[in-house]
């Protein structure tokens, strides 16, 4: 399960309908050290979301026992070319996910920051 994000665009000055462009999702990407940067994906961080996948549970750097999860983030959009099309970076609803909910552009920036783990290839796939 994860979380769609989407940039409002070509909204409505008067009515206030607008059309969505997939940015991209955030998922959930299991075990990571974050000490060592690493996923315990067992066959490696590409296959987080494969779910046939095992995930270590001490880091094969630091031999630590992992108990905290990442998050990963898997882009439909180039991070530039969104930087691009945000009109007004500032403004609290220029970005919203499939629950409503509306960000602006930096604070969508910090939630992509906290994910370890980022996909770019499926930019422009219009995968959701």
């Amino acid at each position: 399960m994860g979380t769609n994000y989407y940039l409002k665009i070509d909204e409505c000055e008067h009515c206030g309908r607008y059309e969505k462009k997939h940015i991209g999702k955030r998922s959930a990407a299991g075990r990571y050290c974050f000490d060592c940067g690493v996923s315990m994906c067992v066959d490696g961080e590409e296959y987080v979301h494969s779910g046939t996948s095992h995930f270590n549970k001490k880091c094969y750097k630091c031999n630590k026992t992992i108990e905290t999860n990442a998050c990963s983030f898997t882009f439909d959009m180039d991070l530039e070319e969104l930087k691009k099309m945000v009109k007004h970076p500032y403004a609290s609803n220029c970005i919203i996910d499939e629950y409503g909910n509306a960000f602006n552009l930096w604070e969508f920036l910090e939630i992509v920051k906290e994910c370890p783990i980022k996909f770019n290839d499926k930019i422009g796939s219009d995968f959701s």
